[in-house]
């Protein structure tokens, strides 16, 4: 919205926009450019200038504050996850309609979920994920009472996750499995160098825009190119 503003959009059309499409979707779910249709006069064109800034009409705006209140939701048309084309349904019942966590309180329940799925992993790594800055990252993280994997590391985890971690046997004969980039192993992690060997690490590996160290460390271009393939390129380790 600080962009939408500066074109001239205030908070009252936004949500008044934001009424006229629940209603129009109480008759099922729809595209974008069937409820830029549906909504009339409620809903305009920012013109040239709001293409520039890459906002093209109010529709947008609204459609992403009615899915952060939970209001309606984003789905894949045919539920198909490798193009960006969704229409939109009302979320009845609204996973927000009993939520009553602080936004505080929701950055600490992100952070018990991310250390219970990731662990272990270090305070940065928490804080790329998050996207939230040091101090909030911290206040976050604090009240888990999270613990060193080993002495003086920086990687954190659950205490009864590090005595599970410590009492596990590693196999005697290797066991390898072919998965996806998008895989919950890869996909969310900044940094493969964690799950790999060193030999394994100094390997190079082959995204659009030519070879990458494996390794190295995932920045936000590359993100971004991974992300706008979702391609399902088999990853070995």
């Amino acid at each position: 919205m600080v962009v939408a503003r500066k074109l001239g959009v205030t908070d009252v059309e936004i949500s008044k926009l934001c009424s006229a499409i629940v209603d129009a979707l109480r008759k099922g779910p729809m595209s974008p450019d069937e409820i830029r249709d549906a909504t009339g006069k409620a809903s305009r064109s920012l013109g040239p200038e709001g293409a520039k800034k890459g906002i093209t009409t109010t529709v947008p705006l609204a459609l992403g504050h009615l899915q952060s209140s939970g209001n309606i939701r984003r789905v894949p048309v045919n539920g198909r996850l490798d193009q960006q084309r969704y229409r939109y349904p009302l979320w009845k019942p609204s996973p927000l309609e009993k939520f009553r966590l602080s936004v505080p309180e929701s950055y600490v329940e992100l952070a018990r979920r991310y250390f219970r799925w990731i662990c272990p992993a270090t305070l940065a790594e928490f804080q790329w994920f998050s996207g939230l800055g040091v101090k909030a990252a911290k206040a976050a993280v604090e009240p888990l009472g999270l613990v060193p994997v080993e002495n003086e590391s920086e990687r954190l985890m659950f205490a009864d996750d590090r005595e599970r971690f410590a009492s596990f046997n590693v196999p005697s004969k290797p066991a390898y499995a072919l998965v996806s980039s998008m895989d919950s192993l890869f996909l969310l992690r900044r940094n493969l160098s964690g799950l790999l060997s060193t030999e394994a690490a100094k390997g190079e590996g082959v995204r659009q825009q030519g070879s990458v160290r494996i390794g190295q460390p995932v920045g936000p271009e590359q993100q971004r190119d991974i992300g706008s393939r979702h391609d399902h390129r088999a990853v070995g380790i």
